[in-house]
């Protein structure tokens, strides 16, 4: 009888507390808040696309009506009107390779970086080039167009000095990235540059073995580069590759101060021609 009465107390004692519990928690906001869906965290903001405003003319300040530009790291590739200009919204924000070009005068290629939210302004001069055609002009024939272009490629190519890589090359083996295209080749390798980024240089064995790297120079459809690498250019632009990793093999139009190392040169698609 004591033993019961003993047990009985710590059990109504249990019972009280436990129904004091399940009373706070039906009050509680956790608990009044069941049911309702909980919005997510604010993610972080998106970054303000930029516009991109660009101007294209001659030496004479002429406009250059249906001149291309072209931003391999964005896929773009757009025509200029009929005054030489052109505008492009909703440009992703960061550093990018700008290149402008139409058939008879030399390409020109420049690098910007677009900040957040801007509008920044691009002029390119562009100069005739030495093959300019007269005034017969046949329309439509962009293959031919293409071949012209490439005519010195494919005389580099047949002569066998350098290393090259063709569109056929390009089409069949179908990379994620334009670096996969080169890494063939022993002399070359792969290194970080930060913010995600790598790229392609030339190993060099010094008087001791011992092997180092070093980065080349880049041409973009004829015209020297600087600060860019093969992967801003992805594999569905790029036309031709020419490489060229002894100063003794480099062509005298890829000639310039610091080249010693080596060369790397592209040859972009025509607009339309992917």
């Amino acid at each position: 009888m004591h033993l019961a009465r003993r047990l009985a107390v710590p059990l109504v004692r249990r019972a009280a507390l436990l129904a004091s519990l399940a009373a706070s928690l039906l009050t509680s906001p956790l608990v009044a808040q069941v049911g309702t869906p909980v919005a997510p965290a604010d993610s972080a903001p998106r970054l303000a696309s930029a516009t991109l405003v660009v101007q294209v003319g001659d030496t004479a300040v002429t406009p250059i009506p249906g001149a291309e530009i072209v931003i391999p790291t964005l896929g773009i590739l757009q025509r200029v009107n009929e005054s030489g200009q052109l505008r492009i919204v909703d440009v992703r924000p960061g550093r990018h390779v700008v290149s402008a070009r139409r058939f008879g005068f030399r390409p020109e290629t420049q690098f910007i970086v677009l900040e957040p939210g801007s509008t920044r302004t691009m002029a390119f001069y562009l100069e005739p080039s030495a093959t300019r055609l007269g005034t017969v002009v046949v329309r439509g024939e962009r293959g031919a167009e293409m071949r012209g272009r490439l005519a010195e490629f494919e005389q580099r190519r047949q002569r066998g000095f350098g290393s090259f890589v063709t569109r056929e090359e390009i089409d069949k083996r179908n990379p994620l990235m334009t670096r996969e295209l080169l890494l063939r080749f022993p002399a070359l390798t792969v290194v970080p540059i930060g913010m995600g980024r790598t790229e392609v240089r030339l190993r060099r064995a010094d008087l001791m073995g011992a092997f180092t790297s070093c980065a080349p120079v880049y041409f973009v459809d004829g015209m020297r580069v600087d600060g860019v690498t093969v992967d801003d250019f992805p594999p569905s632009t790029v036309e031709g590759i020419e490489l060229y990793t002894s100063g003794g093999l480099i062509p005298p139009q890829f000639r310039v101060a610091n080249a010693g190392c080596g060369v790397i040169a592209i040859w972009t698609r025509i607009g339309g021609d992917r």
